[in-house]
């Protein structure tokens, strides 16, 4: 950035003065009474600044650095542990009572028979029934007589009520195989010591690490001819 804030000065001067040809060489040019004067084309070198290399940033990486340590490692801690031994069993024949007495309930239904009787559904009577002869326009009143209804009906009749009968049944055995403990089990407790052993390790003494390295860019000056007028007829 210093280079480019040189070169911006300077390169206002050169333009200035490439602005100034023209004049001149219209001065020194053709008289004023030819009109169809050709002019020749001027030129002025200009320096303009380059850019040779642009700047850049740089990861730069520094590797770990790692040594070896001897450590004594525990590959197995000390532990204690319960031995159990089972237990002894054996089978003996035992008499068992596998259903108890028990008294159970039987009913007897109840005793019916079938009885007849007559019943009177409608006794009878003596009806008087009144009519007046269309003829001579008396009344006459006649008795009639209606005889009794008698129906025969059947209905059940409980001759003996129901009732419970005991039943007892008695206890059922059976011999069975049971298994029992003839020795029974035991356990002992077995301390171990813990097994240790040097194994060689790789620490870090000190860590990779990285930083950003900033690079400029780099600043040239070219230089070119550039035409700044002239070249045409008048």
């Amino acid at each position: 950035m210093a280079i480019v804030s040189r070169l911006v000065p300077a390169l206002g001067a050169v333009f200035a003065a490439a602005a100034l040809l023209p004049t001149a060489a219209n001065a020194g040019g053709c008289g004023h009474a030819r009109s169809d004067c050709y002019e020749r084309p001027q030129y002025v070198d200009v320096a303009r600044p380059v850019v040779v290399r642009p700047g850049y940033r740089e990861v730069v990486h520094t590797p770990a650095v790692v040594a070896t340590r001897s450590e004594v490692v525990q590959v197995a801690p000390a532990r204690t542990y319960t031995v159990h031994a089972p237990a002894v069993y054996g089978t003996v024949m035992q008499r068992v009572e596998v259903a108890p007495a028990r008294v159970s309930y039987a009913v007897t239904p109840a005793v019916v028979q079938t009885v007849r009787e007559n019943v009177v559904v409608s006794p009878g009577g003596v009806t008087t029934v009144s009519h007046r002869d269309p003829c001579t326009g008396c009344v006459r009143a006649c008795t009639t007589c209606t005889p009794p209804v008698i129906r025969t009906v059947e209905r059940n009749v409980v001759v003996a009520p129901a009732r419970r009968v005991p039943i007892v049944h008695p206890a059922v055995y059976r011999d069975v195989a049971r298994t029992v403990v003839l020795r029974p089990a035991t356990s002992r407790l077995v301390h171990e010591p813990a097994v240790n052993t040097v194994v060689n390790r790789q620490v870090v003494v000190r860590p990779a690490s990285s930083h950003v390295v900033q690079h400029a860019p780099v600043m040239g000056v070219a230089c070119e001819r550039v035409r700044v007028g002239g070249g045409c007829m008048r």
